[in-house]
């Protein structure tokens, strides 16, 4: 039986050995031309990644049509992950669809491949019927957006290893995945167990899902009936406290739960990919894989770090996939879809990550403090924001935030710290007018109120008018200013309406003003030289390696270091490479900037006291 002209099929077969994945897609070719392609980026990272580069020769035959086994690699899902589907059951039986030609088995002719860009290849039939394309993925990098197969696990997501067939992007997709070493397929999506195949009702669900293989240890326990896995891979190498892992990641759901009034997914997987130097996080509707160091496994400060990751990326599910802005979605997976909202999606996500940590009772409101006065003080160090405004940050994502050189730290400003800033801003404001009686969580859960029944996302206009709706706080007026301006941030005022004060502290040595790359026993090489620094416009420049200052090897001791030795106002002499010709040049040294924490006001007023002990109630939720 040839498969339903409303039905995709893959088969994708891990080969550790090789450090690949084999994929064999089936669907029902039209007579003529039919467009088969490769997303050039992953939803939630905002880079043209080029997954066409990880595809080998593409190759296309006619699916014999007698082959109507149900296939091999017919897996179980794991207990608890039998939830209803996404979608409303269907009325009618699933189409037949024909397993994919195993090795070895009869083919039919080959047909014509032709790639006519980066990412879109060209299948061409004289006639309609079944066809196979196969291709392999080269699984060599390891991040939560790529994919990467060795013999101890295989991931990779949908956006980077599956193909769609151009204008069947709405097609019911399934996902057969062949086991050759047993592995456990985890997989947020609904399991077809009677055609041994992973569901998806289209591909932009499909290019949102994380596969992960392996002989994994995995953690299960539900939130308001809902259940949700922990999967750990690369934790043989630290000591992971898993009962604590599971409880406190429980207690951020159960907060995130209580916010929005309810779950928005049948089912939830959060991946930990474990390393030595691992760090990152992506968001999906159904879950998200994250990676993390070590260290982070061997403190209790590593400890925070991990619980803001999860609660980051947590958030996601409603603010970034479900609350969305009007771009981003549907999606055009071959260019740049470009927003200014992300200042939305990601800093507000950077503000209340922490939040929901202090809400959930798993931080104190100490850590609190600390932690958002070092953002407010990163952001205070960062010349580039006086360059470029938030929303610009946002609309640059694409070509500045993931590509970052020299002069980055000079030109721009990250809108995850920025945003997050303004956002502890705006939460500030709304809670001083309202008595603390509504909070940035207000506009929040209306936005997604509003548009969770919506077929679009939101507007940078409706947003605002969103918030202040939510509120009863018109934020317009005072809001703009902080996302198309350039100047400083009103962070201290906002700070004083609640009996918190921004505290300067004068630095306590000295500065060449350079970003180093620093190495143990090698050369520092300069990165960047800080705008707001003494050498900026000097004879130091970018790319030069530092062998000596002041005739002592530079890679013998920090610089910052040898550094110490001098005074302000000295200037230090340095040889260096350049471009591999030595020479000289001269550094200025100049007193460190000062530094600012966050820091409760002693002598604040009885109203602002209260509003503080509200802010900084731990457990608040």
């Amino acid at each position: 039986m040839e498969p339903a002209p409303d039905l995709i099929l893959y088969t994708v077969t891990p080969l550790p050995a090789e450090r690949a994945l084999d994929v064999q897609l089936r669907f029902r070719a039209r007579a003529g031309d039919n467009v088969l392609a490769i997303p050039a980026w992953i939803p939630g990272s905002y880079l043209l990644r080029e997954f066409a580069r990880g595809i080998g020769p593409v190759t296309a035959r006619r699916a014999p049509r007698h082959d109507t086994s149900p296939g091999p690699g017919h897996q179980r899902a794991a207990p608890g992950h039998h939830a209803a589907p996404t979608s409303p059951a269907p009325t009618s039986p699933a189409p037949a669809c024909p397993a994919p030609t195993p090795p070895g088995a009869e083919t039919g002719d080959a047909l014509p491949v032709h790639k006519i860009e980066r990412g879109r290849w060209v299948v061409r039939c004289d006639q309609p019927g079944p066809v196979d394309v196969s291709w392999r993925v080269n699984a060599h990098e390891l991040t939560v957006r790529t994919a990467h197969v060795d013999p101890s696990h295989a991931f990779f997501n949908g956006a980077n290893a599956l193909m769609y067939v151009e204008g069947r992007e709405q097609a019911l997709h399934l996902v057969r995945v062949r086991n050759p070493l047993d592995w456990q397929c985890f997989c947020p999506l609904e399991r077809d167990d009677e055609l041994s195949a992973w569901s998806a009702p289209d591909y932009d669900t499909l290019a949102d899902t994380p596969f992960e293989l392996g002989p994994h240890r995995w953690f299960g326990f539900d939130v308001l009936d809902t259940p949700h896995r922990i999967i750990l891979w690369g934790d043989e190498h630290t000591n992971v406290d898993t009962d604590r892992l599971i409880r406190d990641t429980r207690a951020i759901i159960e907060h995130h739960a209580r916010v929005f009034g309810g779950l928005p997914y049948p089912r939830y997987d959060i991946i930990i990919h474990i390393g030595a130097d691992l760090r990152g996080g992506l968001e999906h509707h159904n879950g998200t894989t994250l990676a993390t160091p070590w260290a982070w496994y061997e403190s209790d400060a590593g400890h925070v770090e991990l619980l803001g990751l999860i609660a980051h990326e947590h958030l996601h599910v409603w603010n970034g996939k479900r609350i969305r802005p009007h771009a981003l979605g549907p999606f055009d997976y071959q260019r740049e879809n470009d927003t200014s909202g992300l200042w939305v999606v990601e800093g507000f996500t950077s503000y209340l990550d922490d939040r929901a940590v202090l809400e959930a009772g798993l931080m104190s409101a100490d850590v609190w403090l600390q932690r958002t006065g070092d953002a407010v003080n990163r952001l205070l160090h960062t010349p580039g924001r006086q360059q470029q405004s938030l929303v610009e940050a946002a609309f640059d994502a694409w070509i500045r935030l993931y590509r970052p050189d020299e002069d980055t730290p000079n030109r721009t400003v990250s809108y995850y710290l920025k945003g997050a800033v303004v956002a502890l801003l705006l939460d500030l404001r709304v809670r001083s007018a309202t008595g603390a009686g509504r909070t940035l969580y207000d506009g929040l859960t209306h936005l997604w109120r509003l548009y969770r029944a919506r077929d679009r996302g939101w507007h940078h206009d409706e947003v605002l008018a969103a918030i202040s709706s939510a509120t009863g706080v018109a934020c317009e007026a005072w809001l703009e200013p902080w996302l198309h301006g350039v100047g400083e941030l009103p962070v201290a005022e906002a700070l004083a309406t609640h009996g918190l004060l921004l505290h300067e502290s004068a630095g306590d040595g000295v500065t060449a003003g350079l970003v180093l790359q620093e190495r143990a026993g090698q050369s520092p090489i300069v990165r960047t030289v800080l705008r707001d620094g003494p050498n900026h416009g000097g004879s130091v420049m970018p790319g030069d390696e530092l062998v000596a200052i002041n005739g002592r090897r530079a890679a013998r001791r920090p610089v910052r270091d040898e550094l110490q030795r001098h005074a302000p106002g000295d200037r230090v002499e340095v040889t260096l490479f350049r471009r591999d010709v030595l020479l000289t040049a001269t550094l200025a040294v100049a007193a460190e900037p000062s530094s600012w924490s966050i820091r409760r006001d002693d002598n604040a007023d009885p109203a602002a006291i209260a509003l503080r002990d509200q802010l900084l109630r731990e457990g608040a939720s």
